[in-house]
């Protein structure tokens, strides 16, 4: 079967393509980063977010929030882009988040991230806030005042990341 999980590469390179643009304002990464910016488009399911493939039905934080950050990354370098698609892109990661903890879910409302197969015991999602981490800078970066960024930002003052190398 084919792996539809490419759309996190994509957000990633549509970033890299609209910092080439906008730093060197050349043609050829302009046309490009349009072109990423478009496939984005199509990606993303109606009034919602995005996941793996074009409109696959479901959705989840992690590639909707990356593609959030493409598209604001398209913004920046002046590549046009539908507001519509960020409003319904922040709509479904605010769905998501948890109004009493603040902590935003993958596909699930307050749900922990999750881990590659084998992944969970060196690295617990009960010990991630990456989600949340995601969710406030999709937020920030498109100036969403929701209270949810101050929810976000007291867990996660909470829960610092702690480098152990024993733990993975």
């Amino acid at each position: 079967g084919t792996d539809n999980r490419h759309t996190y590469s994509h957000a990633c390179a549509t970033i890299a393509m609209c910092e080439a643009f906008g730093s060197t304002k050349q043609l050829p990464w302009r046309k490009s980063a349009e072109a990423a910016v478009g496939y984005i488009n199509a990606c993303q399911n109606p009034y919602k977010g995005w996941r793996y493939g074009k409109q696959p039905g479901d959705n989840d934080t992690s590639v909707t929030g990356w593609m959030l950050m493409a598209l604001h990354a398209a913004r920046e370098a002046g590549i046009p882009i539908e507001d519509r698609r960020v409003k319904d892109g922040l709509s479904f990661i605010e769905s998501l988040t948890d109004e009493d903890t603040g902590r935003t879910g993958y596909i699930k409302k307050g749900e922990r991230p999750v881990r590659p197969e084998g992944a969970s015991t060196k690295w617990p999602p009960s010990e991630s806030e990456s989600l949340t981490a995601l969710a406030m800078c999709a937020r920030i970066f498109w100036k969403d005042d929701s209270p949810l960024v101050h929810a976000g930002a007291e867990l996660l003052s909470k829960r610092r990341p702690v480098w152990d190398e024993a733990k993975g």
